[in-house]
């Protein structure tokens, strides 16, 4: 009984996970430069703006990881190194 409260408060309290520039470099492998430019160019999720300063931003992580399933499928289709 006690596991179902606890579960289900944890799941009430879950804020979207924000990733700082770090986070988005692990994951994509790409280095910042590349992911600051693909943002600039509407490639990639532009990031959001933490503390209203500019200072601080930090990526959806839903949607950096559908960015990647996206660049994942398309990529299945197509013929390693040929890009075709």
């Amino acid at each position: 009984m006690q596991e179902d409260k606890e579960s289900t408060a944890n799941n009430s309290c879950h804020a979207p996970a924000v990733l700082r520039i770090g986070d988005v470099v692990a994951r994509t492998r790409l280095g910042r430069s590349t992911i600051y430019k693909l943002c600039a160019a509407g490639q990639f999720p532009s990031p959001v703006d933490l503390l209203g300063t500019g200072r601080a931003v930090g990526w959806s992580e839903q949607a950096v990881n559908a960015w990647i399933n996206e660049r994942l499928s398309s990529a299945a289709g197509k013929a390693p190194g040929t890009g075709k």
